[in-house]
């Protein structure tokens, strides 16, 4: 009967919030796995055994902590370890309302005595008690599948709360320090988060955990780049690389490629026609932005039809593409730029120019003005 209330409890949560933010990922790992030996590192590495170390501070929000999240995944060894380690019983889900009270919902007469002993032979509902049942918005117990994507979040989210040892526990428990947070690994990495808090020491933690960052210096030049924006100069110089120096067409190769990371790869289209300082690219730049951009191919094999859909087609294949113009000019302080990616004439597109200086052996945006058409 318990389990048949658990498996009806798990299915009302099918629509509830996929993942809690009050207790730190690490540890709801922990808890979702029944994994104590994991519980035991994250309390040696900080993590207060309720999961979260302030009360809740709205009475209006859930507060999804260690106890609860136990209970609410069914994890009666988790639940005892937790208490044995004091874990506080009367921690507030919401005011009034306990652990305990999802062990009465579940109608587990094991969970309720560990719990609340003097209380274990009460065995009212919640609406008994006139409250919204709880379970029902319980997150639900991660899959796991992809450990760092389940981590990461508490990167972007809990930033603030992170120590060097929890990061190195969620590095040593699948946590990639290269791997893309959310949309794009270069526009959303771990470093980037840590380069925008201006934490030095968290930045060890990644530095000491990869041993082939020469595959991967991409992901720094964003990061120095956000660093050098805020001005966090500790941040950039554990960052600083030896300058790409090779050229092509007497620009720097590398400042090229920045411009590529703001060139639109859009993948419904076979073609992304280029236009390169008003011209047609030379082969050599050409090579360099079918690195990023490998539909590539000249703006003047380009045939513009206004008003068509799509607007521009390969004069050979009539198949679609986009546009992507760029300009690169060389000044005393580095270069100025620009980038506009279209998919239609004037008014149907998106850009940026600006400044690229030198920062510590990166390329980065020192100034810029996007627009959208």
């Amino acid at each position: 009967m318990i389990r048949l209330v658990f498996v009806m409890l798990f299915a009302a949560m099918a629509n509830a919030p996929v993942l809690s933010d009050d207790t730190p990922r690490i540890m709801q790992m922990a808890i979702a796995t029944g994994n104590l030996t994991l519980l035991e590192e994250c309390i040696e590495a900080g993590v207060p055994v309720d999961g979260f170390s302030e009360p809740p501070t709205s009475g209006n929000k859930r507060l999804w902590g260690s106890l609860a999240l136990a209970v609410a995944w069914n994890q009666p060894r988790v639940v005892k370890w937790l208490l044995a380690h004091e874990a506080n019983p009367r921690a507030q889900i919401e005011p009034g309302r306990t652990a305990y009270d999802l062990a009465v919902e579940a109608q587990s007469k094991e969970l309720q005595a560990m719990l609340c002993p003097q209380n274990a032979s009460k065995d009212q509902t919640a609406a008994e008690n006139g409250h919204a049942p709880l379970m029902a918005s319980a997150p639900a117990r991660p899959a796991l599948k992809n450990k760092h994507a389940f981590l990461c979040a508490d990167v972007e989210t809990l930033p603030w709360k992170l120590t060097p040892a929890v990061l190195s526990l969620m590095v040593k428990h699948g946590l990639d320090p290269v791997g893309k947070t959310s949309s794009t690994a270069l526009s959303s990495n771990v470093f980037l988060e840590i380069a925008f808090i201006d934490e030095p020491d968290l930045l060890h933690v990644l530095l000491d955990a990869r041993s082939d960052w020469d595959k991967h210096r991409n992901l720094w030049r964003c990061a120095v780049e956000e660093a050098h924006r805020l001005g966090h100069t500790d941040i950039t110089r554990m960052l600083k690389v030896q300058q790409d120096e090779r050229l092509t067409d007497r620009l720097h190769t590398s400042a090229i490629e920045v411009l590529l990371e703001m060139s639109a790869h859009d993948r419904r289209f076979q073609h992304t026609f280029v236009n390169f300082n008003d011209a047609d690219p030379s082969e050599a730049v050409m090579r360099v932005i079918r690195g990023q951009l490998p539909n590539a191919c000249n703006h003047s094999l380009c045939r513009e039809q206004p008003d068509k859909i799509p607007s521009y087609t390969h004069q050979r294949t009539s198949k679609p593409g986009n546009m992507v113009q760029l300009r690169l000019v060389k000044t005393e302080k580095g270069y100025d730029f620009y980038v506009r990616n279209s998919t239609g004439p004037v008014m149907a597109g998106s850009g940026c120019r600006g400044t690229l200086v030198l920062c510590q052996g990166h390329w980065v945006i020192d100034a810029a003005q996007g627009w959208e058409e």
